[in-house]
């Protein structure tokens, strides 16, 4: 299809962008905060981009390309200088779209780009500078029922990829502690179950059993979340 075709091109060139984005920043000695400036829109306008992608599904030798250069998008482990990864945008209704003609066509939290991220690897429990997972962000949407397509399709994607209900924020709150519905509280309680892994991690840090250097690292990093 031509539209998907030449969408699919300026995001391809866009991911290569973010590549020189982060090479300038990462070497500059001074106007930083313009380039972090282009560098954020840059990465929002590449999610523009991929919700306008789906939205004229692309059959199935167009979607592998688009999940490869996604991939290598994921891959530059873009953020926010919040710390929001792209999972986290697509999970936010506080992305921004501040075009009125994207405003038509992109909205957010978007269930079908959440999914996309993350089978294309996005790291579900990656948390913000304040500790929010992208499963903290979806439960607090203002709009479950108007909009509960979106709620839903996002959450499942989540906890169906491994989203930890139990992680906590800087706050020490979980997901379900900062649940703004009924809604989402259900679809989390109908639709996780705890591992023995993670009731373990929650005892060690509740009683603040000693575990550094006396577990694999990868399992201290797990505690931590805890």
């Amino acid at each position: 299809m031509p539209e998907i075709c030449s969408v699919f091109e300026v995001f391809k060139r866009g991911t290569q962008e973010i590549q020189n984005d982060m090479e300038l920043i990462r070497n500059s000695t001074d106007d930083l905060e313009n380039l972090l400036e282009v560098y954020e829109e840059n990465i929002h306008t590449l999610l523009y981009l991929l919700v306008i992608i789906l939205k004229l599904k692309p059959n199935i030798e167009e979607m592998a390309n688009v999940c490869s250069w996604v991939y290598k998008f994921l891959q530059q482990k873009p953020s926010l200088r919040n710390g929001f990864t792209p999972l986290h945008m697509s999970a936010s209704h506080g992305t921004i779209v501040d075009d009125f003609h994207v405003n038509d066509v992109v909205t957010f939290p978007n269930g079908n780009l959440c999914k996309l991220l993350i089978d294309c690897g996005s790291n579900v429990n990656a948390r913000d500078n304040f500790g929010n997972t992208a499963l903290h962000l979806i439960v607090q949407y203002i709009n479950p029922i108007n909009d509960f397509d979106n709620l839903h399709s996002c959450m499942m994607a989540l906890l169906g990829a491994g989203a930890h209900i139990d992680i906590c924020n800087k706050d020490g709150e979980t997901a379900l502690d900062v649940a703004t519905t009924g809604v989402a509280e259900v679809i989390i309680r109908t639709n996780y179950v705890i591992s023995l892994r993670c009731l373990a991690s929650r005892v060690i840090k509740k009683c603040d059993i000693p575990y550094h250097g006396l577990i694999p690292t990868d399992l201290e990093d797990f505690v931590m979340l805890h």
